[in-house]
């Protein structure tokens, strides 16, 4: 749940957008668009505002609900250190358990659709991660194979024996090798 660029509110320091949320719950919206105004600089309708107190209210919810099933999860490790399924699990519960008893189930169905995104991201970063290993492992593979068969070819042997800089010598091979491609 990335912020526009252009939300003023949204984009703020933590702790600005915790003191904007608090204006809004204790005095609410039009006094907190007023110290918006004089304490911030920023000029906000009461609409942003109304959509901040959401979202905000909704990431604390998040925030207190993955520490929860963090919490959860690493003292079932601490019982049980093997299972690090299984204790992922429970912290997948408790997470649940707290999604739920949100105030209401469209909060609920946001919490998870953040916790999947959440996840989702982390997924996709380890796809990234195992697709560059893989891509790392066959330039590697592809490279000994192409040196061995470069060993066998007598215009490689020259080129590598002869006189010039390495630079020269790759650039020669380079060209004997993949001709066009190069």
């Amino acid at each position: 749940m990335k912020p526009r660029a252009d939300s003023k509110l949204k984009t703020l320091p933590e702790d600005q957008q915790a003191q904007v949320f608090d204006w809004c719950a204790q005095d609410g919206y039009e006094a907190a668009r007023q110290r918006c105004s004089a304490e911030l600089g920023l000029s906000v309708s009461l609409r942003a505002l109304s959509e901040f107190w959401h979202w905000f209210s909704l990431r604390r919810s998040f925030s207190a609900a993955e520490q929860a099933a963090t919490a959860a999860q690493e003292l079932m490790l601490e019982f049980d250190p093997v299972s690090a399924e299984r204790a992922a699990a429970f912290g997948q519960f408790v997470f649940t358990q707290r999604a739920i008893s949100a105030s209401n189930s469209q909060e609920y169905a946001m919490l998870e659709g953040l916790r999947l995104d959440k996840e989702t991201a982390k997924f996709k970063g380890e796809i990234e991660r195992e697709k560059l290993e893989v891509a790392k492992k066959r330039l590697h593979f592809m490279t000994c194979a192409k040196f061995l068969e470069w060993f066998k070819d007598e215009r490689a042997r020259q080129i590598a024996d002869g006189s010039g800089t390495n630079s020269q010598k790759i650039e020669a091979l380079g060209q004997a090798m993949f001709g066009e491609d190069w």
